[in-house]
């Protein structure tokens, strides 16, 4: 594969030799890789079973299962403010994929993106370079569609991956799709608001920016117990300009009668003075002043795979490498 444009810096020279290449015989001008992922060049007329690389995954769609009651239309406008929008299912594997995220959470119907527009079968999301040749045809009824009454015009998918038509005003749990996902990686070192901002603008693409209760669950799940500083700044913006209106405020039941933000009001000498959010141990979110030092996140934006979170040593030579540039 010769595309500039599919390298980063300094990926084309990755190597992982064992004790090779030797081009015994000088024939052997291919390479394959060990069971211990180890390389070694061989004849190229060898056998071998191989490892092919596409572009775009066979199961590329993230799928995120919301357990809210709501409508058809409910759902969809959810779905497009938190993540992208409603579920597109175009293939038996996306079935089996998004089967997956619904099973063990829920046992019931949940409503996807398919809804019937003047006799037609239409998908909510409605963007020409999101489908291939014959995605937006697939279905996976079961003894349906029956529009009962005339009135069933929303699918609904059940936990075990057979649609059925119903009515749009009934209120079910519902999938979502999302186009990105955000590679979000844990920084144990301690640093100002400022300082991991500026870090993780040299090295991923920004502080970590929480969209939706999916991202929340998988940046506490890695947090270890630690307050740490999440994109958000001033309770409004996030650092990357992103827009999102998810947010997950702690509400103080006991020790003061104003939930947060309450920029420092109860905190002694910080009236006015806490700008920056941070995410405390159980997930919940506090303004504090940003010259604070927590641990944080940072993220690395990636496109139609799922959200993956790693760990991160600023000691670390990856990290002490050139940085590559700031994605936008």
């Amino acid at each position: 594969m010769d595309e500039d444009s599919f390298y980063k810096e300094g990926e084309k020279i990755f190597t992982a030799w064992f004790r090779e290449p030797n081009n015994y015989n000088g024939k052997e001008l291919c390479v394959f890789m060990r069971y211990d992922g180890k390389w070694s060049d061989a004849d190229c007329n060898n056998n071998k079973s191989f490892v092919c690389y596409d572009a775009m995954p066979s199961i590329s769609h993230q799928y995120h299962f919301v357990d809210k009651n709501m409508t058809w239309t409910e759902a969809q406008i959810y779905c497009r403010e938190f993540y992208r929008d409603l579920a597109t299912v175009d293939n038996m594997e996306e079935i089996n994929s998004l089967v997956n995220v619904v099973n063990g959470s829920h046992s019931g119907l949940a409503w996807i993106g398919l809804y019937d527009s003047q006799d037609d079968w239409t998908w909510s999301l409605d963007d020409d370079f999101f489908y291939k040749e014959g995605d937006r045809e697939f279905r996976g009824w079961y003894h349906e569609p029956n529009n009962h009454n005339g009135k069933e015009l929303c699918v609904s998918m059940y936990y075990t991956g057979e649609w059925f038509d119903q009515q749009c005003t009934q209120e079910l749990g519902f999938v979502c799709y999302n186009s990105t996902s955000n590679t979000h990686v844990w920084i144990s070192e301690k640093m100002t608001w400022v300082e991991a901002q500026s870090f993780c603008r040299a090295k991923h693409t920004d502080l970590t920016s929480v969209r939706n209760e999916t991202e929340l669950k998988q940046i506490l799940s890695i947090a270890n117990g630690y307050d740490v500083w999440i994109g958000l700044y001033r309770n409004r913006l996030w650092s990357d300009q992103s827009n999102s209106t998810y947010a997950y405020w702690r509400q103080e039941k006991q020790q003061h009668p104003i939930d947060e933000p309450d920029n420092g009001l109860y905190s002694f000498g910080q009236t006015g003075n806490q700008h920056c959010t941070a995410m405390d141990s159980t997930g919940q979110w506090t303004d504090e002043n940003c010259l604070e030092s927590f641990p944080f996140f940072c993220y690395t934006r990636t496109n139609e795979l799922p959200a993956e979170i790693v760990g991160g040593d600023v000691n670390d030579q990856c990290y002490l490498s050139p940085s590559i540039p700031r994605l936008r």
